[in-house]
């Protein structure tokens, strides 16, 4: 294991000091292609997806499959930065650019072959993922899922928000904004991950009881921002007389936001997550409301239950975090001015 990653490590130093990694650079984990990005952190405008200390045969490591390199994770990200510099472990960050289920395959399978000591998995598609995390497992390496889960896989534990009643809470939301009647329109995302889709289960059950709120169409943007400011746009132009947009993941907001500012729309948008231009959004009355989660949290726990199970302890099968209700009444109360990533 030490001589993967110390090839690892060396390949990824030179290309952070002589290519400064952008966001068409590709490099090759064990023969594997796996698209490459920076995210942003919360310390510092940009750090590399991949390795966070200098691996070593003493230490343990610990990787973390994102579903998406999206801003959304950059507080997951300085968790987990956090608890394994705590920890003393090496840490390894990666994933897909876009939506692609190959590349996250892709990446499992370097992670298997590198023998790493353990994986958290944000599973893009549980039935794709499966049997990798499977394949893991066997392998003697930990899995846990975080965000979005993979439940009949044999990961041993399931770290996030209730996806399903989050969905509920969204419904309920718009309904009371709408006086419980009206035409809406949903901004849905990926639409493989388990989360979104229990979102979107939320929401349906919900309004269920409200035969007067009609969904009138469900788009998604795949995590894209041109996708979903495309196919937000199209939902507009097809429902002109829509009174409302349900985001159920995180690029909603900031799309819809930008639809709603070049559209002049007054129509209630209520988001998902606390990307800055959504918390900008609000503070413009913009945006509505949306729900946002603990995602700096999750990074944390990962690098501790991981930890926890490599050093033999039972973990429980599901953690559940919380989630908050922001609109102009406390956006102050939780983000500053200039708020951001």
């Amino acid at each position: 294991m030490s001589q993967n990653f110390r090839i690892l490590f060396s390949a990824l130093l030179f290309l952070l000091t002589f290519s400064a990694f952008t966001s068409c650079s590709r490099f090759d984990i064990k023969n594997q292609s796996v698209n490459q990005k920076k995210i942003p952190d919360s310390d510092s405008e940009e750090i590399s997806e991949i390795v966070l200390s200098e691996p070593s045969e003493n230490k343990k490591t610990y990787a973390i499959v994102y579903p998406l390199l999206h801003p959304f994770f950059a507080e997951t990200n300085r968790g987990a930065k956090e608890a394994a510099e705590k920890t003393g472990v090496n840490l390894i960050l990666l994933g897909p650019l876009k939506y692609s289920v190959p590349d996250q395959i892709a990446m499992m399978e370097s992670l298997i072959e590198m023998n790493v000591d353990g994986i958290g998995l944000g599973a893009f598609d549980p039935l794709a993922l499966n049997p990798v995390i499977n394949r893991a497992v066997d392998a003697g390496i930990n899995v846990i899922c975080f965000d979005t889960d993979a439940p009949d896989s044999r990961r041993l534990s399931f770290i996030s928000t209730d996806n399903y009643a989050q969905g509920m809470h969204l419904g309920e939301i718009t309904a009371e904004y709408l006086g419980n009647k009206g035409k809406i329109i949903i901004s849905q995302g990926v639409p493989t991950q388990l989360n979104l889709n229990q979102r979107l289960e939320g929401v349906k059950a919900y309004l269920a009881n409200f035969p007067e709120i009609q969904i009138a169409g469900i788009e998604t943007g795949y995590g894209d921002d041109a996708q979903t400011i495309a196919s937000i746009e199209k939902m507009v132009n097809e429902h002109p007389d829509f009174e409302a947009l349900i985001g159920l993941d995180a690029q909603a907001g900031p799309s819809a936001a930008v639809v709603w500012r070049s559209r002049g729309l007054n129509q209630f948008l209520i988001v998902s997550e606390d990307m800055p231009e959504t918390i900008k959004g609000i503070r413009d009355n913009i945006v509505t409301a949306t729900i946002t989660q603990e995602q700096y949290l999750w990074g944390k726990l990962i690098i501790e239950r991981l930890d926890q199970a490599e050093h033999g302890i039972k973990l429980i099968p599901r953690e559940t975090t919380s989630t908050r209700l922001i609109t102009i009444d406390n956006v102050s109360q939780y983000y500053s001015e200039d708020y951001d990533y």
